[in-house]
């Protein structure tokens, strides 16, 4: 599915991103081969910018140690405030602080499988990487794809210049209802997001 519209279109895709997108990838691979490969997130800015890394729930000191296997859940944050933020960054002074919070460097992921895990973004993090993921084309749950378009104001929808689902224009009003219909084993969906600049620089 590709929308075309302004940046307002991208923007509202925050909220989407922290209940989290889809990502298949290799079982065993490393947070830092994750997060610099699908993900495409250059090294600085996960050694600099992303401060804040919980795997299932648990925080990460080290991209390097922690692995992720199938359904893993991977959050990535910029600075939290206060003192529990400075206890949760990656690291930080107050790791040690953490107890059974902290991820082990000894829990076991079996590898080579292919493994379809959850990323969630959080703050500048998602404002930051959203839109450059939606413009190469991101994975969604169609359940939360649904509840997302259902709760969208009618300035989202004037804001959409075009709808595309397979390929095919669609009407926007019409969206949900194509959506609903899909097969229940398409349990995701590829989304795409083409803001009015970016199609200006494609065509140039």
């Amino acid at each position: 599915m590709k929308l075309y519209g302004n940046e307002l279109i991208q923007e509202s895709f925050t909220e989407l991103f922290q209940k989290g997108c889809v990502l298949h990838v290799r079982a065993g691979a490393t947070i830092r081969e994750i997060v610099t490969g699908p993900l495409r997130i250059q090294h600085n800015y996960l050694d600099n910018r992303i401060k804040t890394i919980f795997l299932n729930g648990q925080a990460v000191d080290n991209v390097e140690d922690a692995r992720v296997g199938r359904d893993a859940v991977l959050s990535l944050s910029a600075s939290m405030p206060g003192f529990v933020g400075a206890a949760l960054r990656k690291g930080g002074f107050y790791a040690a602080m953490r107890g059974e919070i902290t991820h082990c460097k000894d829990q076991i992921v079996l590898g080579g499988e292919t493994a379809k895990i959850t990323v969630r973004l959080y703050n500048i993090v998602a404002r930051e990487l959203g839109p450059r993921l939606l413009r190469s084309g991101i994975q969604f749950p169609l359940s939360e794809l649904l509840a997302f378009f259902t709760a969208r104001s009618e300035y989202f929808w004037r804001a959409c210049r075009a709808v595309m689902v397979n390929n095919l224009e669609v009407d926007a009003g019409c969206l949900k209802l194509i959506l609903g219909n899909q097969p229940a084993r398409e349990a995701l969906v590829l989304v795409q997001v083409i803001n009015d600049a970016d199609a200006q620089k494609d065509e140039a």
